[in-house]
């Protein structure tokens, strides 16, 4: 789950440049068009966290936007796939605390 060294800050900026770069000139949904590459930025920006469970939190907040996203375009069978992904994920992070309760009770 980590990338040490391979993506660095310069690496992000051109990134992030390209992305809105493509979101400008190729959008034609208006404000619901430039969504996906909030998530992209936002993603790229929290995938080098360590910690488990903010990276969990990290992907629910993404999920939640990529329902928004899809709900808006009227996209269903995408917004039915991202809720179980949230649900999913926060089963992660419910078993993740009960096992982390477990180890440090004994």
């Amino acid at each position: 789950m980590e990338y040490k060294g391979k993506l660095n800050n310069i690496k992000k900026f051109i990134m992030v440049l390209v992305i809105t770069i493509c979101i400008m000139t190729l959008n034609t949904l208006g404000i619901i068009g430039f969504l996906p590459g909030i998530i992209l930025i936002v993603y790229l920006f929290g995938m080098n966290t360590k910690d488990k469970i903010l990276f969990k939190l990290l992907n629910i907040l993404i999920l939640i936007l990529w329902v928004i996203h899809d709900f808006t375009i009227k996209c269903y069978i995408g917004v039915i796939c991202e809720i179980l992904s949230i649900i999913g994920c926060i089963s992660v992070i419910i078993s993740y605390k009960k096992v982390k309760n477990i180890d440090v009770k004994n």
